[in-house]
């Protein structure tokens, strides 16, 4: 692995990580209820426009393959924007406050919209 691959890698999930803080912190501001077990939409927000995004990045590079855009976005950009290790503590926060239903629809919810997002992404981009 070459240190100019690593070095994007870097600087891509430094950017994703933090501009998945900030949109999240944004999301649940504007979202939170204090009378309620609040939803996870900053997550899931970021999780599906990184999904959109990752697969409209992947289909691009089917026809344009510049060797720095995988590292740089794919890997390190929309790997750092998306979480699923953020996704499952929320998850379970919602168990632990014994909110089942909306556990289940967070969790089925970001697994269909997610995969159907980068489908979306991914068709977009490959048929330019």
């Amino acid at each position: 692995m070459a240190f100019t691959q690593l070095l994007l890698i870097f600087l891509g999930g430094g950017l994703g990580a933090t501009t998945r803080f900030i949109l999240s912190t944004f999301v649940n501001t504007k979202t939170a209820n204090p009378d309620t077990v609040n939803f996870p939409w900053g997550i899931l927000s970021c999780n599906l426009i990184g999904c959109l995004l990752i697969g409209a990045t992947y289909g691009w590079l089917k026809s344009h393959h510049p060797e720095w855009i995988h590292p740089l976005f794919v890997t390190g950009l929309f790997g750092g924007f998306t979480t699923f290790s953020s996704f499952a503590l929320d998850t379970q926060i919602l168990i632990q406050n014994q909110a089942y239903l909306t556990a289940a629809i967070y969790s089925i919810g970001t697994l269909i919209l997610g995969l159907l997002l980068c489908a979306t992404g991914f068709f977009i981009t490959s048929q330019l």
